[in-house]
């Protein structure tokens, strides 16, 4: 009787247990798939090359989409420098500051930007003028 009571309880356990872990590793899976979705991260590639204006491509990809809030993130995959800065060449000479300007991205490197307006933003290297793209914000 005693060896059953003792069987019985760790059967008990051991179903517990697993109970316990299953609801566990849903509420991790959970919280894992609900941070995916809030995470709002595009990301766009200058291109190897790009310095060069008959490469063909320059910002990959050329128009990339972003929830207002979200962030942008550049990676400088060519050998030179470059830079993102909201405008286009024609607007270049003008006293307005822009939104944004990464500087210098060094061979690389990176330059990140939190999108916080809706709309259309246009954005080209100040070193490369043939470089240009857009940020389409909703």
């Amino acid at each position: 009787m005693y060896k059953k009571n003792v069987l019985s309880i760790l059967v008990l356990m051991l179903a517990l247990s697993a109970v316990f872990s299953l609801a566990f590793t849903q509420s991790v899976l959970y919280i894992d798939l609900a941070y995916a979705q809030n995470a709002k991260l595009t990301q766009v590639e200058i291109a190897k090359g790009s310095a060069d204006p008959s490469n063909g491509q320059f910002f990959v990809p050329q128009e990339a989409s972003v929830s207002k809030g979200g962030q942008m993130t550049w990676t400088n995959k060519d050998t030179t420098i470059h830079t993102v800065v909201q405008g286009n060449p024609s607007q270049a000479s003008s006293s307005s500051k822009p939104q944004f300007d990464s500087g210098y991205i060094q061979p690389g490197g990176t330059f990140d930007l939190t999108v916080n307006e809706t709309g259309s933003v246009d954005y080209y290297c100040t070193l490369h003028p043939w470089m240009t793209a857009k940020i389409n914000v909703s």
